[in-house]
């Protein structure tokens, strides 16, 4: 069967899609492993280069959403805090209506809209300013929820444990 560009498309948003419905998106230790009483590992790793002799080091704080049976990306955070600005850079999937933007939120709160700024070979990148708030409720909660809209209308709810960012965000 010849696919073409337009089905191409149109059958990885499928795919995708079913994939987002039907769980096969992993990042993080399941909430029966928190119910069970085992404290789940945090989800965020924290890393830092720089120059040998330089005083301060650069340092990132990321979480990356991966789909278990092709190990794609299919989202990647990554906190900085460079000069005291907090900034969230979301790396996102192809096939998305980028006039829409990107809604970010916290378990239940309020979502907001923010633009997705560039896109290129690898996917579609939005960045953030984190307001204090924001990273206030970032440490304090469960589920960083990201929606995107795929190119056809649907939406697509992705969601990123915050276990382990407070301890991981004192360290940027």
């Amino acid at each position: 069967m010849i696919i073409s560009g337009f089905g191409r498309l149109a059958a990885a948003r499928a795919v995708f899609l079913a994939a987002c419905a039907m769980g096969f998106i992993a990042a993080q230790p399941s909430l029966a492993q928190e119910a069970a009483g085992t404290p789940p590992a945090p989800t965020w790793t924290i890393n830092c280069s720089g120059a040998a002799g330089q005083a301060k080091l650069a340092c990132t704080l990321t979480q990356t959403l991966i789909m278990k049976d092709k190990g794609q990306r299919v989202l990647t955070a990554v906190v900085t805090n460079n000069d005291g600005k907090p900034l969230l850079n979301l790396g996102l999937p192809h096939g998305l209506n980028l006039p829409k933007g990107v809604d970010i939120w916290i378990d239940d709160k309020a979502r907001q809209n923010f633009p997705i700024v560039t896109a290129d070979q690898k996917g579609s990148y939005a960045i953030v300013a984190l307001k204090d708030t924001f990273i206030a409720a970032m440490k304090q909660g469960k589920l960083l929820n990201v929606a995107i809209t795929a190119f056809a209308g649907d939406e697509i709810i992705l969601q990123l444990s915050l276990n382990g960012f407070s301890a991981g965000f004192t360290k940027l």
